[in-house]
Parts: C-alpha cells; structure tokens; sequence
C-alpha cells in the first residue's frame, strides 16, 4: 500500500477498507495489514497487505477503462517527486 502519511496509526492485523479512489469500489474490504516499516526520515508507511481476495483463482472480471488515468499519474508522479 502507497502513499499512507506517517501521522497515520497503522499496525499489523487491522482490516483495510477502500475509501473513495479508482481502483476498488468505496467500502470493499481490501485485506488485512501484514508488516509495518517506516524510515526514519520518510514521509510514508512500507505497508505490506494480505488480500482478502485470492485474484489468481478469480474466474470473470471486468475491465473499466480510466479516461483520466495520464492525469491521475502525472499526478501521482509530481507527488512522489515533491516528497523525494
């Protein structure tokens, strides 16, 4: 998991739930928090997740395609660059 700012309380074994974003829908269990690293002088959290969902025996999916997806990561981008 990416971007949880260090002001955060995050501990192994609490439960995961999407917010608003695009990638999963708001409220779905995502999974549960496995390992816990932050740096001393980093901004976020090394967040490793045990996901609720086996994707590898997932038998139908559907695929959505993000109009806004150059935007949201050239976004992303300048907000990594701007903590570095």
């Amino acid at each position: 998991m990416l971007y949880v700012p260090r002001h955060v309380q995050v501990e192994p074994g609490i439960t995961v739930v999407s917010g608003y974003n695009a990638t999963f829908l708001e409220g779905a269990v995502i999974g549960h928090v496995k390992q816990v690293t932050l740096k001393k002088e980093a901004p976020f959290y090394d967040i490793e997740l045990m996901f609720s969902t086996d994707f590898s025996k997932l038998q139908h999916v559907y695929v959505v395609k993000n109009a806004l997806k150059q935007e949201k990561d050239d976004l992303e981008q300048h907000t990594r660059e701007f903590y570095e």
